[in-house]
């Protein structure tokens, strides 16, 4: 998670999936559904402001006639079903044993990914008024079912902490100053609502992990403070790190946060240049001291992740990986495997790497399963 310039994501038009009538929810998730596209019904939850009243286009969306290009992102819920971005705007549910859940749909342009849930996925997608192409359009968040279907979602005015079963995702939103920008919101399955929650400092980015804690990423520098939460936002604590570096205390270093498995990691960039990086506990410890591992040409900064016990590993120049060797993740062993270039996704128990046309999974980086999406 680079927070040290949080940049808009991309603007993408949708045309979003059509979903059937109430009783289609009621089916079995995992039939094969009928290639068709009806209107999507209202959830009964209104919007403040609805979408007829400021002219815009309900979401629709059509069956590929055909399959075109590879596996470009990944969501996954906890149950293994997973969101499979394409090209060109296409896009499949499917099951990561390979079982489809619906068919390919085409879209016109794409949307950005969210979250995963038990349930299905979070996506955010930008909507243009039909009857003027030069006003100004809007970010809506959406859900895809598991069945490929989308429904609309609401959003509440009021800022609230989290309960069981709410997620965290990154969205785009309006800007005054940048036009658009990131924010991390929130969204209730129960309700199909998105709001947003209290945090001690403003333009952060924020995530959750496995545990259910809340954490961010510092704004750059070799000292600072990782912000996290353990009761869903009600209260706030504070850890202060400092990057063990030669180069002295400096706010020319940028981070890229990640955190699995208790611990978090810090990729870290001097000057914008990929430089060191460190990992250390993320346990609710007052002080953090991180002892900063150069990079060396085994390791691409560019594709890394953490495996779900927190160990890191990173892509090489080759098919396969360097897997850390322990938590500390300071010295690391080459494991070959069907894949180079970077994560396309995580679950809270497998990697999910894409190559090609497939999509590679790995739940410790040395043996490797894999699925066709299209």
């Amino acid at each position: 998670m680079r927070s040290d310039h949080p940049g808009a994501a991309q603007v993408l038009s949708l045309f979003v999936i059509a979903c059937c009538g109430i009783g289609c929810a009621q089916q079995d998730p995992q039939a094969e559904p009928e290639r068709t596209a009806v209107a999507s019904p209202r959830p009964e939850t209104s919007r403040a402001t609805s979408d007829v009243d400021k002219g815009v286009r309900e979401p629709r969306a059509i069956v590929a006639p055909s399959t075109t290009g590879r596996p470009g992102s990944v969501l996954a819920t906890p149950e293994g079903h997973l969101l499979v971005k394409l090209a060109r705007g296409q896009y499949r549910v499917l099951r990561s044993d390979g079982k489809k859940l619906s068919p390919v749909m085409h879209l016109d342009a794409g949307f950005d990914m969210g979250v995963g849930f038990t349930g299905g996925f979070v996506v955010t997608s930008w909507v243009e008024d039909p009857h003027d192409p030069e006003a100004e359009g809007t970010y809506d968040v959406l859900l895809i079912d598991l069945r490929g279907r989308v429904h609309p979602t609401s959003r509440s005015p009021r800022m609230q902490p989290l309960r069981s079963g709410d997620v965290t995702f990154r969205s785009t939103v309006p800007d005054k100053t940048f036009g658009a920008r990131d924010e991390t919101l929130a969204y209730r399955p129960s309700a199909r609502r998105v709001f947003r929650f209290p945090t001690p400092v403003r333009n952060h980015l924020w995530e959750r992990d496995e545990r259910g804690w809340l954490w961010s990423c510092p704004n750059g520098g070799s000292r600072g403070t990782v912000w996290w939460s353990r009761d869903g936002a009600r209260s706030w604590h504070r850890t202060e790190y400092r990057l063990g570096t030669d180069r002295g205390p400096s706010r020319r270093w940028t981070l890229d946060c990640r955190a699995a498995g208790g611990r978090i990691a810090m990729l870290g960039y001097f000057d914008d240049l990929p430089t060191a990086f460190a990992s250390g506990p993320l346990d609710g410890r007052e002080r953090l001291d991180l002892p900063m591992t150069p990079f060396d040409e085994r390791l691409n900064s560019y594709a890394a992740d953490l495996l779900p016990d927190g160990r890191l590993v990173f892509g090489t120049r080759g098919r396969g990986l360097q897997v850390a060797d322990n938590l500390e993740s300071r010295t690391f062993t080459f494991w070959p495997g069907p894949v180079r270039t970077g994560a396309c996704g995580r679950s809270s128990t497998k990697l999910i790497w894409c190559q090609g046309q497939f999509m590679h999974f790995s739940t410790d980086g040395r043996t490797w399963s894999a699925i066709d999406p299209t």
